[in-house]
């Protein structure tokens, strides 16, 4: 019975010092392979970004930022840019809600999609955190 009650008042304090399992971050590469199976689901990416404004904004899977190594559209969010402008090229891990558009899918007959400006493959994106910065010296 004691050995109960001590268990019951001490639980409170063990669950505090519980080690928080980190969330998976993917590359950029993965999430464009895995498009389709990620859609809708929040995910965690790390890669390179240039700039983001009004109709730009992407992150690309290398630091040189070009369309071969893998490339997402981050949709619009100003305070998302806001965060990230100014920087420079900058290394990031961010989070956003994978939306399966603009991927060059093979489409159904007679249906064509139109992908222009600042599509929102990557939606409602929040920094977590700048790994690196060109500005950071």
């Amino acid at each position: 019975m004691k050995f109960a009650a001590a268990a019951l008042i001490l639980a409170p304090f063990a669950a505090g010092h519980a080690k928080a399992r980190e969330p998976v971050v993917l590359s950029v590469a993965d999430v464009v392979a895995r498009h389709i199976e990620l859609n809708g689901h929040v995910v965690r990416v790390r890669g390179w970004i240039r700039e983001c404004h009004g109709r730009s904004c992407g992150i690309y899977e290398t630091r040189a930022g070009d369309w071969r190594g893998g490339h997402l559209s981050i949709g619009g969010a100003p305070g998302f840019d806001r965060r990230v402008q100014g920087q420079g090229l900058v290394q990031v891990e961010l989070q956003a809600r994978v939306h399966a558009v603009c991927f060059n899918d093979p489409m159904p007959a007679g249906v064509v999609e139109i992908c222009a400006d600042r599509v929102d493959q990557l939606a409602d994106p929040r920094l977590i955190r700048i790994l690196s910065s060109s500005t950071a010296n």
